[in-house]
Order: C-alpha cells, then sequence, then structure tokens
C-alpha cells in the first residue's frame, strides 16, 4: 500500500512528515497517525491529512467513501442520490388497482400519478383519490388544513408540505426517516385505496 503524501519510508524508518517524527516499524507509523491529535487520519484509505477540512474534501471526492450501487457499480454522491437512483433499477412489477387497466408501476406513487392525472381508462382521477384519502379514518394523520380555505398532505415525519397524495407518497418512499414515521398509516391508506377503487 503507497504511503500519503505526508508519510515516507527513507529505506530505514518511517516518517510521518507533518510531525517531524520517525519510527522503526510502519506499523508504528500508522498506529501514529491513528491516534496523534496533530493531524487528521483516515483509517479506511490510511492516508493522512494536514487540516479537518482537507479530510472532509477528502471523504466527500474520493470513490472509496462515495455510495456505491450493488446492482450497476454505479458512484453516487451521497446516499440519498443512491436512493433515487436505485430506483432506476426496480422492476415494475406493480399493477393497478383499477379494474380497467393493465398498466404497471415501479412504486405505488407512480400508480398514484397516473390515477390523478386522469389517464387510467377507468376514469379515476385526482378528485376520486382525494375523495378515498380524506374518508380513510386516519386521515387526520396526513392531511392539514390549508391557509387557502382547503386542505393539504403534510408529512408529520418532517412537516413537507404536499398538494397532491402521489406527492406524499413519493416523499416517503425517498425520506427513510419520515417514511419509517408514517409507514403504519399510510400503508393502511393504501389498502383502503385498492380496496375501494
Amino acid at each position: 500500500m503507497a504511503l500519503s503524501r505526508h508519510l515516507h519510508f527513507n529505506g530505514t524508518t518511517w516518517e510521518c512528515l507533518l510531525c517531524d517524527r520517525a519510527f522503526k516499524s510502519r506499523s508504528a507509523l500508522l498506529a501514529h497517525c491513528e491516534y496523534t491529535s496533530r493531524h487528521e487520519w483516515c483509517g479506511q484509505c490510511h492516508r493522512v491529512f494536514a487540516s479537518s477540512a482537507a479530510k472532509k474534501r477528502h471523504l466527500q471526492y474520493a470513490a472509496v467513501h462515495q455510495p456505491k450501487c450493488k446492482v450497476c457499480g454505479r458512484i453516487l454522491r451521497n446516499k440519498n442520490n443512491l436512493r433515487m437512483h436505485q430506483q432506476t433499477h426496480q422492476p415494475r412489477n406493480k399493477e393497478c388497482y383499477a379494474d380497467d387497466c393493465i398498466q404497471l408501476f415501479k412504486t405505488f406513487s407512480g400508480m398514484l400519478i397516473h390515477l390523478e392525472s386522469g389517464s387510467c381508462p377507468s376514469g379515476v382521477d385526482e378528485t376520486r383519490i382525494d375523495g378515498l384519502a380524506r374518508s380513510f379514518y386516519r386521515s387526520i394523520e396526513f392531511t392539514t388544513d390549508a391557509d387557502s380555505g382547503g386542505w393539504i398532505y403534510i408529512c408529520n415525519g418532517c412537516e413537507r408540505e404536499c398538494s397532491k397524495l402521489s406527492g406524499l407518497f413519493q416523499h416517503v418512499e425517498d425520506a427513510l426517516d419520515c417514511g419509517e414515521f408514517m409507514l403504519e398509516c399510510l400503508e393502511g391508506l393504501r389498502e383502503f385505496i385498492e380496496e375501494h377503487i
């Protein structure tokens, strides 16, 4: 394994150039790097950084620290981007709940977008979806009165407001913390919509 630019082996001793210290073995040098407070250390890469800002840049941009898609190997900038990317690998295996439709979807929110748009052969549209959502016995957990006099959907996990039910489900599908918080209630709503469409 190559040493970082602040570490050096002169043929006899292992040196930390930032601290101007020499060690008899590579393991002693690495132990020093890990435990000293004089510089920053990345244990995964065995690299030394002169400042915390330099280490932060390394952690942000080095491929070894970036989330990687297990399906295609693509490296993403952060965990949220990885979650979003992984949706491209999901199969379209969720059938439309409407009897007159053969369309397939990757997610429930995708099906809701289709239904809300009014393009489903069943004739289901946003008004029908909103009516079902409002008539669900736990609707108070995911709706709130809007300033304009109507009502909107809301995530009780983060208080994000959505004008459409599909938007709320998209949000919960993508935001892990909110998904866990809202899961039980929205799973009941999904079943209610499936039964009443």
